[in-house]
């Protein structure tokens, strides 16, 4: 269940109120978010104990600081010599570029192609409209992510490792390149359902490869590196929305899946160049038997 958190940690928990509140009561709405922020602080201020004390350096500040910044360097350079990170990386960018793409130009697509409609919900009417189907969408997925982790854990335990973060990569490829230009409800909420299907299916292996591709001495510096990859699909994302200013929904949803099947692509070299990495660990292993 923990490879599953940082998918809530990447969502808007409750995005079906900020889609509520947006348009009538944005101010509102800043307000609670700031409130929440403050208690957030203000709870690791008070309540949260440092329990690392580092220990004097020997030799002076200045020098130390001086042979730390050029450790980093060092370190980074070795990161970006690593022909099989570095595919881990541009593929991450990619696929979470899609779902980043959710708030940039899909949310955008939608609030300017879905008009306002009269919609019944558990017998309770409302409007509808681009900014209230997309924290539905939202809300969608992280309801979903909190009720079917342990039951897609399961459900693919006995597929390999590579074919179940492929096909989970395939299927969130899909349907999110669907959501750049359909403005049907009822195939906006099925993608949705099926691509965090899809999403829960690679998320546990993708995290699980970190720790095989980093080497034991440099995990530190991987996983700070790994960190960017979140920026790195803002700027894709954001970068999206300029090309759609001149390309229409249908071709957003090629360029959307093209990205998803590069990412996908360059996943399965890494796995594929892991399982040779275990293969020849496992025989190098073998004692040879003496005649």
């Amino acid at each position: 269940m923990e490879q599953y958190l940082h998918i809530l940690n990447r969502k808007k928990h409750f995005g079906i109120i900020g889609a509520f509140l947006f348009k009538n009561y944005l101010f509102e709405l800043f307000i609670g978010i700031s409130f929440i922020s403050l208690l957030s602080v203000l709870m690791t201020l008070f309540f949260i104990t440092e329990t690392y004390i580092p220990k004097q350096p020997a030799k002076p500040l200045n020098q130390k600081q001086n042979w730390a910044l050029k450790e980093m360097f060092y370190s980074f350079s070795t990161v970006l010599k690593d022909k099989l990170f570095m595919f881990y990386i541009i593929g991450g960018v990619l696929i979470l570029s899609l779902e980043q793409s959710l708030t940039n130009y899909i949310g955008i697509r939608l609030e300017k192609d879905i008009p306002h409609q009269l919609t019944t919900f558990f017998n309770i009417n409302f409007m509808l409209d681009g900014t209230k189907m997309l924290g539905f969408l939202r809300t969608e997925n992280t309801i979903l992510v909190v009720l079917l982790s342990s039951v897609i854990l399961f459900a693919f335990k006995k597929w390999r490792d590579r074919w179940t973060l492929v096909t989970g990569m395939l299927i969130f490829s899909i349907c999110f390149s669907i959501f750049a230009f359909t403005n049907n409800v009822l195939i906006l909420f099925i993608a949705m359902f099926i691509g965090t299907i899809g999403e829960l299916m690679y998320v546990p292996i993708k995290q699980a490869m970190l720790g095989e591709i980093a080497p034991p001495n440099a995990r530190s510096t991987y996983m700070a590196f790994n960190s960017m990859t979140l920026y790195g699909a803002m700027v894709v994302s954001s970068l999206l929305i300029i090309i759609g200013e001149w390309v229409s929904p249908i071709y957003m949803g090629g360029l959307l899946l093209l990205l998803g099947l590069t990412g996908t692509f360059l996943y399965y070299i890494v796995t594929k160049t892991l399982d040779v990495r275990v293969s020849e660990k496992k025989e190098s292993q073998v004692p040879v038997s003496q005649l």
